[in-house]
């Protein structure tokens, strides 16, 4: 699956596409340096070629994933505050939520400032 288009029509529950939709949106307007683009079958935000964020839709909620663990530590309290569910690199949001808009701008605000003078997809494994 490599059309964003395709990939919505895939979200089957009409509210929760039109939430994913939302997201999406608001990280393109908020951050037009952005592209998105659909890799590893998923939309994903990068900037001069190299991963800032990606999304997925699942069932209940939407999924935005970080490169690395450490990266949490920068939306913790934020994460707390929402109580939301994480994994080691991802936060799992559902639909049902506003738009965690503070959470989203201090994540890739951060990860813009890490990545600045990176030019891989992914960052050089000692930033792991």
């Amino acid at each position: 699956m490599n059309n964003l288009t395709t990939y919505l029509a895939n979200i089957k529950d009409p509210a929760h596409q039109a939430c994913f939709k939302n997201v999406l949106t608001w990280i393109d307007n908020q951050f037009p340096q952005l592209t998105l683009e659909m890799r590893y079958n998923q939309p994903m935000f990068t900037v001069h070629k190299t991963y800032i964020i990606g999304l997925s839709a699942a069932t209940a909620h939407y999924a935005i994933g970080v490169e690395r663990s450490s990266e949490m530590k920068v939306i913790q309290a934020e994460i707390e505050r929402l109580q939301l569910s994480c994994g080691k690199k991802v936060i799992r949001i559902p639909y049902e939520l506003p738009l965690p808009t503070e959470l989203l701008q201090t994540l890739i605000t951060a990860r813009l400032k890490t990545k600045a003078n990176c030019h891989n997809f992914w960052m050089p494994s000692p930033y792991h």
